[in-house]
């Protein structure tokens, strides 16, 4: 299996996932309905570890995909949903774009991973060009303090990344991983939504439920292509692409929900960067 089709092919089940979550989201905007969405996207994931026989890491590996696992979905997720309900699409996603950045600083730092020019240009590309996606899009009032929410969120999923690859390196069963990081993280929700007494918030109507549901099914196969990337590649040339996701989003909330107010000069300026960056991660890899 190629590891660079694999990560844009979680980028697009991202995307679709994105587009989904904003429908889910602007009919519930409630933060702690990301536990629906992960739950579904456990269950799927373990459907494919039971019938697909797949072996479970080695225990010295299970620190690193647990640590993955509540740090990203757990809680970036939540923060994720916030910044989404505070700050609107266009803040979250800018800031989010950022997630990238850090999974390849603690990636060279603790993982020893080599980049070169190739790479490092095509990841600041591909961020840029989310930032053009994002930025210029019509944008709600918010708070300094919000700021911090996709930020931390994009912190926590880039230290999760790296988290997971240290879990591949020692144990290179990327099904298993995977299956673990999310259970974790579905736990980790799970406690936090029950010591806040939150579950009066989640929805609980099908109507509503559909979107959140049909969203997990495609994050638990995103994880999956996501994680099979990881176990055959390096995280600064996997994650990058991986988080090419924003440009799908815009695309099948174009297609999908007839969203046109999305195509701008702008949005085509980044459309273009975000090419050029997967270009370049792909020849330098």
């Amino acid at each position: 299996m190629n590891p660079i089709l694999l990560a844009l092919a979680a980028s697009v089940l991202f995307g679709l996932n994105m587009a989904l979550i904003k429908m889910a989201i602007h009919r519930k905007p409630f933060v702690l309905n990301a536990i629906i969405t992960f739950f579904t996207a456990a269950v799927v994931i373990w459907i494919f570890v039971l019938f697909g026989n797949a072996n479970l890491p080695a225990i010295s590996s299970l620190p690193y995909f647990v640590l993955a696992g509540i740090l990203a979905p757990g809680l970036s997720a939540i923060l994720n949903f916030e910044s989404l309900k505070r700050a609107g699409v266009s803040i979250t996603s800018s800031l989010l774009a950022t997630a990238p950045l850090f999974s390849t600083v603690f990636a060279v730092y603790f993982l020893k991973e080599r980049i070169n020019l190739l790479i490092g240009f095509g990841t600041l590309s591909i961020i840029l060009g989310i930032v053009l996606l994002s930025w210029f899009r019509p944008k709600k009032h918010i708070k300094l303090a919000d700021l911090l929410l996709p930020l931390t969120a994009a912190l926590l999923i880039g230290i999760g990344a790296v988290s997971s690859k240290f879990g591949l390196n020692i144990s290179n069963l990327p099904l298993g991983g995977i299956a673990i990081a999310v259970t974790a993280g579905v736990i980790t929700q799970f406690i936090f939504i029950t010591a806040l007494g939150k579950w009066h918030t989640i929805s609980k109507n099908a109507y509503d439920l559909k979107y959140f549901v049909i969203a997990g099914i495609f994050v638990g196969i995103a994880l999956i292509s996501l994680f099979f990337a990881l176990s055959l590649g390096d995280v600064v040339v996997i994650f990058p692409l991986s988080n090419t996701q924003t440009l799908f989003a815009i695309l099948f909330s174009w297609l999908l929900f007839k969203e046109h107010d999305h195509i701008t000069r702008h949005t085509l300026i980044g459309a273009a960067a975000i090419i050029i960056g997967a270009s370049l991660i792909s020849i330098g890899a």
